[in-house]
C-alpha cells in the first residue's frame, strides 16, 4: 500500500502508461493554494493551450486507499483526464479572448471574500482591498451554468495585461457582482420550511413569528458572502429589517445576519455575550465548516445610521479568543492603485 507522496510520484512517472496519446506532452504534479493556503496537489499535463486541465489527487488517493487497486486508480485519473480534456479548446478560447480584450473583461469581473490572515500566500499574488480582517480579490467570470461556476483568478500579472488598477477591479467587481451573481436574503425560517411538510412547519409555529435570524448570500449560493462587504447590500437589508445588524460569517458562501434588537433579546449585547457568539461561531468552523470555506471566526457589526462596517468586538481582551492581525497588502511597484 502506498503512501500518498509514493502515490503522487507514482501518478506523475506512469499517467503516460494510461494515456499514451499524450505522451509527448510535459507533465508535472504542481502545489496549489485554494483558500485559507489549503494547499492541494494537482497533476498538469501541459499542451499548446493556454490553460490545461488539473487533476487534483487527493481525493483519488482517498479512493485509491478505500479500494486497494492502484490500477483502477491509474485508469481512473485517466479517464478524468480525457473528459477535462474535451473543453479544453473551448476554455482556453474563451480565457485568450478575455485576456485580450479589455472590454470583454470588465462585464466578467467579480469579488469573493477571504481571510486576511489565513490566506497569506494566496494574496501575495493577488490584487486584493482590506475589508477589516477580511480581503476582497478577484475573479474572471469563464462559465456560469446549471453545473457552477468557472472563474479564473486575478493575478498581479493578469491585471497587468489587462491595463486595469485595484480600483478598477473593485469598480467592475461591484458592478457585476448584483448583475452575474444577485443578492439572496431570506429569513431562517423559510430555509426550514423548504425542509418541512406545511403541517409540520405549522405545528413548530415556524415563520408565524418575526425572523430572529436571516442569511444572506447570492442566487448560486457561491462566494454569496462578498455581500458582507456591500455598504449598498448592507444598508437594503437594514432597511428591510429596520434595525442595525449583528453578522456571523457562515463561511465563504454566506452569512448569518441577526437584527441587533434580537441580540439584545438574547442577552448578547454584553461582552460576554458578544464573545459567546464569538466563540459559537468559531466552534461551529471547527466542528462543521470545510477548512476551504471557512471565512472568520470573528463578529461583525453593521450601523446602519453610520453606514459602518466593524468588528463587533475588536478592543476586548479575551483568553479564550486569539485577535487576528490583518496582514497588509504585498502589493509589486508596478502595480496601479
Amino acid at each position: 500500500m502506498m503512501t500518498y507522496d509514493e502515490f503522487r510520484e507514482h501518478v506523475r512517472d506512469h499517467i503516460f502508461e494510461f494515456l499514451p496519446e499524450y505522451e509527448n506532452l510535459e507533465v508535472n504534479v504542481n502545489t496549489f493554494y485554494k483558500n485559507n493556503d489549503y494547499k492541494r496537489d494537482g497533476l498538469c499535463i501541459r499542451n499548446d493551450e493556454s490553460i490545461s486541465p488539473v487533476i487534483y489527487l487527493d481525493k483519488l488517493y482517498d479512493k485509491y486507499d478505500e479500494e486497494k487497486d492502484l490500477n483502477k486508480a491509474m485508469m481512473d485519473i485517466a479517464d478524468i483526464y480525457r473528459e477535462h480534456a474535451k473543453s479544453v479548446g473551448d476554455r482556453s478560447e474563451i480565457v485568450n479572448t478575455i485576456l485580450n480584450n479589455p472590454e470583454e473583461a470588465k462585464g466578467r469581473i467579480f469579488s469573493k471574500i477571504v481571510n486576511t490572515e489565513a490566506n497569506k500566500e494566496l494574496l501575495s499574488n493577488r490584487p486584493h482591498k482590506n475589508v477589516e480582517d477580511l480581503s476582497l480579490v478577484y475573479q474572471v467570470l469563464t462559465s456560469h451554468t446549471g453545473d457552477g461556476i468557472e472563474s479564473i483568478a486575478v493575478t498581479y500579472d493578469m491585471a497587468e495585461k489587462m491595463g486595469m488598477s485595484l480600483d478598477d477591479l473593485d469598480t467592475y467587481a461591484m458592478e457585476n457582482n448584483s448583475k452575474l451573481f444577485p443578492m439572496k436574503f431570506v429569513g431562517m425560517s423559510e430555509i426550514l420550511m423548504g425542509f418541512m411538510d406545511p403541517e409540520m412547519s405549522e405545528d413548530l409555529g415556524i415563520g408565524q413569528e418575526d425572523e430572529m435570524m436571516y442569511i444572506l448570500t447570492n442566487e448560486p449560493g457561491v462566494f454569496g458572502a462578498t455581500y458582507m462587504s456591500s455598504p449598498e447590500a448592507l444598508a437594503e437589508v437594514a432597511e428591510k429589517i429596520d434595525d442595525d445588524l449583528v453578522i456571523l460569517p457562515s463561511s465563504i458562501h454566506e452569512v448569518i445576519i441577526l437584527p441587533v434588537s434580537q441580540t439584545a433579546a438574547m442577552d448578547m449585547q454584553s461582552e460576554e455575550g458578544l464573545y459567546e457568539l464569538k466563540e459559537m461561531v468559531s466552534q461551529i468552523n471547527g466542528d462543521v465548516v470545510s477548512p476551504e470555506d471557512i471565512l472568520s471566526d470573528n463578529v461583525y457589526r453593521y450601523d446602519a445610521k453610520e453606514h459602518k462596517l466593524s468588528l463587533a468586538t475588536p478592543e476586548i481582551e479575551h483568553e479564550q479568543v486569539k485577535t487576528q492581525q490583518v496582514e497588509k497588502n504585498i502589493r509589486r511597484p508596478a502595480m496601479a492603485h
